[in-house]
């Protein structure tokens, strides 16, 4: 196992409307019963200073040409582990980026019809802590501690007003693609009465 290093690169914005800085911070050591995790992210969204700061190291632009850029990222080199939370349908693309002998991870289901080789695997997970109590109960009893040091960061949400009725509003918007970066959030019980 390679040693952990001291210290970690990271980008940061001081302050409002300032320009990035370079600096170093400390890497988080690991506590008994605790996992230290190296992360090689690529966010594909426009939301570029909000993935930064959450952490990502490389922003893919998704309007762009998607697999030339992440070929171009990984100058070579395969991935070992993809974790895709979100994605739908998983393509041969992601299959090809994998390291041979790397893993992809999907919660959704995985096609038949991909083509696997050099010992790739894809396998469809699932993170239903109601399932696997006893993991669950340690993640969420480890919660606060992640949220309070930044290990895990809240999703920034907006509001639609109009509960219910602002479902709709919210669809248009998505659709147009102007919602990148959070989540779009109405209340039920502020759903007018109708007349």
């Amino acid at each position: 196992m390679a040693a952990i290093p001291e210290t970690q690169k990271a980008l940061i914005i001081p302050e409002a409307g300032s320009q990035y800085t370079l600096i170093r911070r400390p890497v988080h050591r690991p506590s008994p019963g605790d996992v230290l995790v190296k992360i090689e992210a690529i966010g594909l969204n426009p939301a570029e200073d909000y993935l930064l700061d959450l952490g990502v190291t490389h922003v893919v632009d998704r309007n762009g040409d998607v697999k030339d850029q992440i070929t171009k990222l990984l100058n070579g080199a395969g991935i070992k582990y993809i974790y895709d939370a979100v994605h739908t349908p998983i393509s041969q693309d992601e299959i090809d980026f994998l390291a041979p002998g790397g893993r992809l991870l999907s919660v959704v289901d995985v096609p038949k019809t991909l083509r696997l080789s050099d010992g790739r695997e894809v396998t469809s997970v699932c993170g239903a802590t109601q399932l696997f109590k006893d993991t669950g109960r340690a993640l969420f009893a480890k919660l606060p501690e992640f949220f309070e040091k930044g290990i895990i960061k809240p999703t920034r949400i907006e509001k639609i007003e109009g509960g219910l009725n602002g479902i709709l509003v919210g669809l248009e918007r998505l659709e147009a693609k102007q919602v990148s970066g959070y989540k779009l959030v109405v209340v039920p019980s502020e759903t007018p009465e109708a007349n």
